[in-house]
């Protein structure tokens, strides 16, 4: 269950009823990747998202872990939703999600210098302050501009290791 940093809609998202099999009359506001299921109406993907649709946000941002046989396939190949880094959090050995450990090495090291230019545009595409980053700056820096816009700059304190998807399988 490897993670990634995924930068996606807000949609109304109307859940499959289990008796009729068509989707139900009451919805909910979720990132787009919570939509992506597989042939049985399994999630593809689990999350934790930073989604504020009462503060004018049309978009989320999530960390976001496969879930089963899932592949990154469906949201790469989704034009509405973006990898914040090309690169994923590996999982364990025994195919758990990353370890804590594993997703800080990750925060902390740079991001690939060849992926800079690319990973500016997307922080400008979604109004993330990015001018005063460098090669030099960790991933985790970069997450948390990501974060900080995508709560429309409300939370300012926005730290990405205490963001993760331990809870859920």
């Amino acid at each position: 269950m490897p993670a990634a940093y995924v930068i996606s809609p807000i949609v109304e998202h109307f859940p499959i009823d289990s008796d009729t099999g068509l989707p139900g009359t009451e919805s909910y506001k979720c990132p787009k990747v919570e939509t992506f299921v597989d042939g049985s109406g399994l999630p593809l993907y689990v999350h934790t998202s930073k989604i504020y649709p009462e503060r004018g946000m049309g978009w989320c941002f999530s960390y976001v872990c496969t879930r089963g046989a899932a592949d990154w396939s469906v949201i790469d190949a989704d034009p509405d939703c973006v990898r914040l880094f090309d690169e994923t959090i590996p999982d364990e050995p025994d195919g758990r999600k990353p370890s804590r450990e594993s997703a800080d090495g990750f925060l902390n090291a740079r991001p690939n210098a060849s992926d800079l230019a690319a990973l500016r545009g997307r922080l400008a595409r979604f109004g993330a302050s990015h001018a005063d980053l460098s090669p030099n700056n960790s991933r985790s820096d970069w997450v948390t501009r990501m974060g900080i816009a995508a709560s429309a700059g409300m939370d300012i304190d926005f730290d990405p290791r205490g963001w993760r998807t331990w809870s859920k399988s």
